[in-house]
């Protein structure tokens, strides 16, 4: 009902752990022989029909934020991973709390955003659209700049072209914190 969450997470344990444990990761070595790169969502759903769909390198965190142990863990597979992000706020917050993350040093970290009118479009209902196979691919080729560049640049083009002078201030200070 209203009340309760849309899906119950399993607690970490001694035994598991969803800080270094990646949905789907078990079928990457197999993916990687046909796709040069990593391609990470924020659900189980968007994994599963990314791969119904083609898009064998497609993993989720389990019910939490990326992690460093999770960066770590996609960095040794050695090549670019793209963070394919809803294009709302949260995708955007998701963005941004990853940046507060200490990187791996030879991780190529992209991000990707699914812009959508109303912001509901995710990577589940956009790959089962019609041409969703194209427009993800679209996306994930659109991903060259590191997701530091990606923010900066997102951010400049949001706040700077129409924000009011005190958003363009905060947008001036988040720039010089990272």
């Amino acid at each position: 009902d209203a009340g309760e969450p849309k899906y119950l997470n399993t607690p970490e344990t001694l035994v598991f752990s969803k800080r270094s444990s990646l949905f789907g990761i078990n079928l990457l070595r197999e993916g990687l022989k046909e796709h040069r790169y990593i391609v990470v969502t924020e659900g189980y759903f968007d994994v599963i029909s990314l791969h119904v769909h083609g898009f064998s390198t497609a993993v989720a965190s389990l019910g939490t934020a990326v992690t460093e142990e999770h960066l770590a863990v996609l960095e040794r597979f050695g090549v670019p991973v793209v963070m394919l992000l809803d294009g709302d706020a949260a995708g955007r917050a998701a963005m941004r709390r990853i940046l507060d993350l200490r990187r791996p040093e030879r991780l190529d970290l992209r991000a990707a955003f699914i812009e959508s009118p109303d912001g509901k479009e995710d990577p589940d209902s956009l790959v089962r659209r019609p041409d969703g196979k194209r427009l993800v691919e679209e996306l994930i080729a659109g991903a060259r700049h590191d997701i530091l560049q990606h923010y900066l640049s997102d951010l400049t083009a949001r706040v700077f072209s129409t924000a009011p002078i005190p958003e363009r201030e905060a947008a001036k200070a988040e720039i010089a914190h990272l």
